[in-house]
């Protein structure tokens, strides 16, 4: 699964949804309070797989030369975190089980990123500083609907964005809410590595053998910012 991720990222296939969420990142770390200004910054990655957005947020961020940030990367995964850490070497890596602790201290994280993978709002909540915001990328249900039509892939609930938001209220409140859509055209490698690296993949009973041709599939995520209080930058 952590190959077939890397293979399929590496081609710039969820490029778009790096560049979005290192927008709002820089939105939201640029944004100075007397708690924050001139204070080290602490983002996490809460799920983190082999490190390729918190690499992207860390590259984008490392020309801002007016802050500076600490990186830290957390995954269930041991072999994910390997394999981050031999790639990215000015972020740390820690192997936690999320749905029972970020090791990190209360009140301590700035920005706390979670793409695509499991939410503990307690912990969320209790790690984050006053004037930090948590940054989530969950799919719509039309996301990469060609391919869950075309092979018997894990489906996604109607409403998720609107279920995510009921279950962080009142610690989290929602501060923007956008959505990002827009259309690839995958071959059979990348369509194999796109299944490989999802958890349908170890649902699959038969070898994956897409049709002849290229596939158009479409990406449909959606941005969700929330802070602990009033909302209190511009994204």
């Amino acid at each position: 699964m952590l190959t077939a991720r890397r293979r399929f990222l590496d081609r710039g296939h969820f490029a778009p949804i790096a560049d979005r969420l290192c927008d709002l990142a820089l939105a939201q770390l640029t944004h100075s309070t007397p708690e924050t200004e001139n204070r080290l910054r602490t983002v996490v990655d809460a799920g983190c797989g082999e490190g390729y957005y918190l690499g992207a947020l860390q590259s984008h961020l490392t020309t801002r030369r007016e802050m500076e940030v600490q990186y830290l990367g957390i995954d269930t995964s041991r072999d994910a975190c390997r394999m981050a850490a031999r790639r990215y070497r000015d972020v740390c890596f820690a192997v936690s089980d999320l749905k029972d602790l970020i090791p990190v201290s209360d009140r301590s994280v700035d920005l706390l990123i979670n793409i695509f993978a499991p939410r503990d709002v307690a912990e969320f909540t209790r790690v984050l500083h006053p004037s930090g915001a948590v940054v989530v990328v969950i799919p719509q249900s039309s996301h990469l609907v060609e391919l869950r039509s075309t092979f018997p892939l894990i489906g996604i609930e109607e409403n998720k964005a609107d279920h995510v938001i009921r279950r962080f209220d009142p610690g989290l409140r929602l501060a923007h809410r956008e959505p990002l859509e827009y259309a690839l055209v995958l071959d059979h490698d990348a369509i194999v590595d796109l299944v490989g690296m999802s958890p349908s993949h170890r649902h699959l009973t038969e070898p994956l053998i897409p049709g002849s041709g290229p596939l158009r599939v479409t990406v449909a995520v959606e941005l969700l910012t929330f802070h602990t209080g009033v909302p209190s930058f511009r994204s």
